[in-house]
């Protein structure tokens, strides 16, 4: 089995790390596993790289100008030459791209993958993936909320395919980065954090609302923002410092720590009091299965699969987005409940082993390559191909 992944870029992101994930399953088991991309750059090239894992780029610059053809048949040639079985393409844009060019290669077994919940895209970017996808002999997505929608929205059900996200979690070592050491706090801080891309549809003003309303009851609490923006290169920079200004203004400069990027990021959330995710919109959260699997109760928003991840009153508490109170509430009770926490922790590790290992998340992917390559019609050989097979030329 010959396997191509096809992602936009290799950026830090929940989509471009489940890539990566699956990529490093599929070579570790032997399967001989290729990447595409739009652009190789990103947080995550290294990683990549490392793997050894051959990697071809096919720059876009639009998909209304005639120069998309040239990446087009560029990855249709590739596929041919390396005779690709599965080709599995990850986003809008390499959904497009790629399930046309493994059309015109003719590869047997084309998958596409949506992993939002479509607020970022227009109408026309919807349907013309719609359309694409038809053409795909699956469509996976990685959260039921996500499926749902495709179905409201008209793409055949019977082609959809749920396979939730998996991550590999390995505990820090005790040796590790103290984070209230480094950020020169006492050892029994409380600390209330969010790991995330700073990007508006991750709620963060209202993760700092709420810490407005929390700072007067819980004067030694920290409430910590680890990640970066997003790069606009019309606006570098504005956004974290939009956010900095709204913390500021709400008297909580000293409260409300912003850290940036940090490679290590999901490695602390083993650190955290409380681990938040106060999205407005959400595919299926890698940080907030992370949070599981760290045994850390977590506070999310009812958004997308994040009900799928967070079994509320279970492994932490659910509240509806866009309401900074019940944010506040929610984690008001975690903080005056150490004990409810735990519980929750601990619950939260036995839901991470049952459903989101990365071995759970490879194990039902190969089983649908395999399937899709079954039954597909270039799985028999051809007549052709038995010739060759037997020296016989015509």
């Amino acid at each position: 089995m010959r396997i191509l992944q096809f992602v936009n870029t290799f950026d830090i992101g929940g989509t471009e790390r489940q890539v990566v994930n699956l990529t490093r399953a599929l070579h570790h088991a032997g399967v001989e596993t290729h990447l595409a991309c739009l652009c190789a750059k990103g947080g995550l090239s290294e990683e990549i790289q490392r793997l050894g894992v051959a990697i071809s780029e096919y720059p876009l610059r639009s998909m209304r100008r005639p120069s998309v053809i040239k990446p087009l048949l560029g990855l249709a040639s590739y596929l041919r030459r390396h005779r690709i079985d599965v080709v599995h393409t990850s986003g809008f844009y390499t959904n497009v791209l790629g399930v046309l060019s493994a059309r015109l290669a003719g590869t047997p077994a084309i998958i596409a993958s949506v992993r939002d919940m479509g607020p970022m895209w227009t109408s026309a970017q919807q349907r013309l993936e719609r359309l694409v996808g038809s053409l795909a002999d699956a469509v996976v997505t990685n959260a039921d909320a996500v499926a749902g929608r495709l179905r409201s929205e008209g793409w055949n059900p019977a082609r959809i395919e749920v396979i939730h996200n998996g991550i590999e979690y390995a505990p820090p070592p005790p040796n590790g980065p103290d984070l209230r050491r480094q950020l020169g706090l006492a050892p029994s801080t409380p600390l209330v954090g969010v790991v995330t891309r700073l990007t508006p549809i991750k709620g963060v003003e209202d993760f700092i609302d709420a810490a407005a309303v929390l700072a007067p009851r819980h004067p030694d609490a920290r409430f910590l923002v680890i990640g970066g923006p997003v790069i606009d290169r019309r606006r570098p920079g504005e956004y974290d410092r939009e956010l900095a200004r709204r913390a500021a203004s709400l008297g909580l400069a000293d409260r409300v720590l912003f850290t940036g990027w940090r490679s290590d990021g999901n490695s602390l959330l083993s650190q955290f009091t409380v681990s938040v995710l106060p999205s407005l919109t959400e595919g299926l959260s890698n940080v907030l299965i992370e949070s599981l699997a760290a045994g850390v109760a977590t506070v999310a928003t009812t958004v997308g699969g994040n009900p799928e991840v967070v079994d509320d009153g279970v492994t932490g508490l659910l509240v509806p987005p866009a309401n900074p109170n019940r944010l506040a509430a929610a984690i008001d009770r975690l903080l005056c409940e150490p004990g409810l926490a735990a519980s929750f922790g601990e619950a939260g590790r036995r839901r991470y082993q049952e459903h989101f290992t990365i071995d759970h998340m490879f194990q039902r992917m190969m089983k649908l390559y395999r399937g899709l390559l079954e039954g597909a019609p270039m799985a028999q050989p051809s007549r052709r191909a038995l010739l060759q097979a037997r020296g016989i030329r015509r």
